[in-house]
């Protein structure tokens, strides 16, 4: 089914400042209203927006670093798990000013027919009011008990694996090791070093002989 999407999306403003100011207007907003903090919102990896009309018409932007700004001059915090949700008429309303630099966002743009490479240029943009929410996490378990047809056996066995995992490469290191003293008796060792992985088995990173 052929629907209409976005092809060259360029977006342009009449009340601009320098770059280099807009954090300060930002700041200046934020003691305006009396806001613990605001948002700066440095890249995004895409979104989406419902047009349909029998679904609400709201929008969801999935940003890669968000950082904290404070306006007593503390050094911004980075912000995990923020997505901005909203309606575009509300969103197009609450922006103040905007800055000089056009940036450029190419992506693609996807629907009933297909998807199709779209491009963006837009300055940044301060807003007096955003709309954010948390990103969904899953809060999955692993299951207590194995499950059905598995016997005890089977079931002690999976739980043996990582620990014979952990005995197997314990014991290749300390060949491996073993192996490097002993060359060592006719060269000197350039570099070695060991460390473990986040589950705790033991890694060689790098051993060379000159």
């Amino acid at each position: 089914m052929p629907v209409g999407r976005q092809g060259n999306l360029i977006v342009r403003s009449t009340k601009t400042v320098a770059d280099s100011q807009l954090r300060q207007s930002l700041i200046d907003e934020i003691k305006k209203q009396n806001k613990p903090f605001g948002l700066y919102f440095e890249d995004i990896a895409g979104g989406f927006t419902l047009t349909m009309r029998n679904l609400p018409q709201a929008f969801q932007v999935m940003p890669l670093m968000v950082w904290k700004v404070y306006p007593d001059g503390r050094p911004d915090e980075l912000v995990r798990g923020v997505d901005i949700i909203g309606t575009p008429l509300n969103a197009l309303n609450r922006i103040i000013l905007t800055g000089q630099k056009i940036d450029i966002f190419n992506g693609e743009c996807g629907a009933e027919s297909g998807s199709v490479p779209v491009t963006a240029a837009a300055p940044a943009m301060l807003f007096s009011e955003i709309e954010v929410q948390k990103v969904a996490q899953g809060h999955e378990r692993p299951p207590v008990l194995p499950p059905p047809g598995v016997d005890k056996a089977d079931a002690a066995a999976q739980r043996r694996g990582p620990l014979m995992r952990r005995f197997i490469l314990s014991t290749l290191l300390l060949l491996a090791i073993s192996a490097a003293a002993l060359m060592a008796d006719d060269s000197s060792p350039a570099a070695s070093s060991v460390s473990t992985n986040d589950h705790g088995d033991p890694l060689l990173k790098a051993c060379s002989w000159s």
